[in-house]
């Protein structure tokens, strides 16, 4: 067998191998349809809750007049990154975003579900331009809100699968 057809061999067998794996996007339609639109989202108070709100709308559906309410709140913190001396005028910084959200019953939002702290980080430097250090922390902060988003939306889509 010569080396082109034992590559093919193996790419035909891991392609059967995958496709035959099961899981299943849960925006694709024909989803398991209790995992989309269940959730409502609370009105967000900054920008980096309404990255995380948008993220999760997107892949987890609208959920307007759904039976939950997910309520997150975030706080950042900045801190520079040690470093060598040296002549580079640009300072490498880090972004910690902490969310703590809460999964309540919107029939009785007494009903606490589910109530977690999750924390992601991104990092950008500064210099001497005012306004690129604007952008550049701009940019880490949703980078940072939209990985919190993924953590969140996996931790959520754990709970629905178990309390199903």
């Amino acid at each position: 067998m010569s080396s082109s057809s034992r590559r093919f061999v193996l790419a035909f067998v891991a392609l059967v191998t995958v496709a035959g794996c099961g899981l299943t996007p849960v925006y694709q339609s024909g989803a398991d349809p209790t995992l989309v639109d269940r959730i409502g989202y609370a009105e967000p108070t900054s920008r980096a809750e309404q990255v995380i709100y948008q993220a999760l709308k997107f892949s987890l559906g609208e959920g307007s007049g759904a039976p939950l309410l997910l309520t997150a709140s975030v706080e950042t913190d900045i801190s520079a990154v040690s470093r060598v001396q040296s002549d580079d005028p640009a300072t490498p910084y880090r972004l910690e975003m902490t969310a703590r959200y809460t999964l309540v019953e919107n029939a009785d939002p007494e009903t606490v579900l589910l109530s977690e702290q999750r924390a992601a980080d991104a990092t950008f430097t500064r210099g001497p331009q005012a306004s690129a250090n604007a952008a550049a922390e701009a940019d880490a902060e949703e980078r940072a809100a939209r990985r919190l988003a993924d953590i969140i939306r996996a931790r959520l889509l754990i709970y629905l699968r178990t309390a199903s």
